[in-house]
C-alpha cells in the first residue's frame, strides 16, 4: 500500500550506561510515511540519549558568623579559640566517630554505611575554607557511593544532610595546635 514505518530501539542497558529516548513535539519513537502524504509523520524519529552512573556527591554549605568575632577553619583564628583552627576543624570534617559535627552525624549515606567520605591530602575535596572579607564559613565535602545510582534525585537523598551540618558543640574533643601548617 506504500506505507512505510521507521522506528527508534535504543541500545540495551548495562551496568556503565542506560539508554532512553528523547522526544519533542516533532519527534516519535516511530514515524510513518504514507504514499498520499509522502512524508513521515512525525517529521523526525526520537534520539537515544545515554544516562552515565553517578559514582559521587559533592555538598558545601555556608555560614556567615560575622557576629560571632572568630575566624574559623584559618591558620590563627581570632579570639583565641583552639577548637576552630584549621587542623581542628578539619578532622571535624572527617571523624567518623563524632556523633554531632562534620558529615558523619547527618549525611544518609555515611550513617548507613552506603558511601565513603572521601579525604584527599590536601582537603579540597572535603575541608572547610573561611572568607574573612565577609566572615563566611564554608564546610564541604564529597561522598563515594558504594553502588552507583542513576538519577539526581537518588544522589541527592543519599549525600544531602538531613539536619544541619554542625561545627560546634561536638562530641569529641578538637585541641590540636597548628603545629606543621
Amino acid at each position: 500500500d506504500g506505507t512505510y514505518t521507521a522506528d527508534v530501539t535504543c541500545p540495551d542497558n548495562n551496568s556503565t550506561v542506560r539508554w532512553s529516548l528523547t522526544s519533542s513535539s516533532r519527534s516519535g519513537d516511530s514515524a510513518t510515511c504514507t504514499k498520499s502524504t509522502g512524508s513521515y509523520s512525525p517529521s523526525y524519529l526520537s534520539s537515544c540519549a545515554p544516562q552515565y552512573p553517578i559514582t559521587t556527591g559533592y555538598v558545601k554549605k555556608t555560614w556567615s558568623i560575622g557576629s560571632y568575632g572568630i575566624d574559623v577553619c584559618t591558620s590563627s583564628p581570632t579570639g583565641s579559640v583552639l577548637e576552630y583552627n584549621t587542623v581542628n576543624m578539619r578532622a571535624k570534617m572527617t571523624n567518623p566517630n563524632d556523633t554531632v559535627c562534620g558529615p558523619y552525624a547527618v549525611v544518609p549515606c555515611l550513617i548507613n554505611n552506603n558511601c565513603t567520605l572521601v579525604v584527599d591530602a590536601d582537603y579540597t575535596k572535603t575541608g572547610c575554607t573561611f572568607e574573612t572579607s565577609g566572615s563566611k564559613l564554608n564546610l564541604f565535602y564529597t561522598v563515594k557511593f558504594n553502588t552507583s545510582v542513576w538519577t539526581v534525585s537518588e544522589r541527592n537523598a543519599l549525600k544531602n544532610p538531613q539536619s544541619s551540618l554542625k561545627f560546634y558543640s561536638c562530641s569529641e574533643t578538637y585541641d590540636e595546635t597548628m603545629k606543621g601548617m
